[in-house]
């Protein structure tokens, strides 16, 4: 195969516009290469998607300073959600975990989460939400559609707690 002798130049000049695109992106740069390898993240709004990508546990090099975060369509290893595991997600404002074969809420999983006003548990294989589950939170609309059998313990203190919930798929 004959190589054109244009050819190194235009390998020089896509490494230079390469290299200068890293410059020009500065901020961006760090961020994004926070990024888990599983997932696509959008520096600049800071929300990283990482849905149905064959996960069984939420990524631990998530950025933390995530405002949107979208779980959706993962098989979890653990069906439980715990305090733990979002404890480092202090400035999500919208999550969703649907499809992710979770059973069990513990309480206070999403305690850390002040500022979450969007939170997505529809089409899990949820028994019970308790009381307290979302006690402290500021929750603007709450989906837990398709959660075959759910007890909900929780509906009036949710309502007490954030008066301007809408919740989907519960009588809402």
């Amino acid at each position: 195969m004959r190589r054109s002798s244009s050819t190194p130049y235009v390998v020089s000049l896509l490494a230079a516009v390469a290299r200068t695109s890293i410059v020009l992106a500065g901020a961006d740069v760090a961020a994004v290469a926070s990024c888990p390898s599983a997932c696509f993240c959008n520096a600049p709004s800071q929300i990283v998607y990482c849905s149905r990508r064959g996960l069984s546990t939420i990524p631990a090099d998530v950025p933390a300073d995530s405002r949107q975060l979208n779980l959706n369509g993962n098989a979890f290893h653990s069906p439980v959600m715990r305090r733990a595991n979002l404890s480092t997600f202090v400035l999500l404002e919208h999550l969703y975990l649907s499809e992710c074969r979770l059973e069990v809420l513990e309480v206070g999983a999403f305690a850390d989460l002040v500022q979450l006003r969007w939170l997505d548990l529809s089409n899990n294989r949820l028994r019970a939400v308790l009381p307290d589950t979302f006690s402290g939170l500021q929750l603007q609309h709450l989906f837990i559609n398709g959660n075959r059998h759910v007890r909900v313990y929780t509906l009036s203190n949710i309502t007490t707690v954030c008066p301007v919930v809408k919740v989907k798929g519960y009588g809402g």
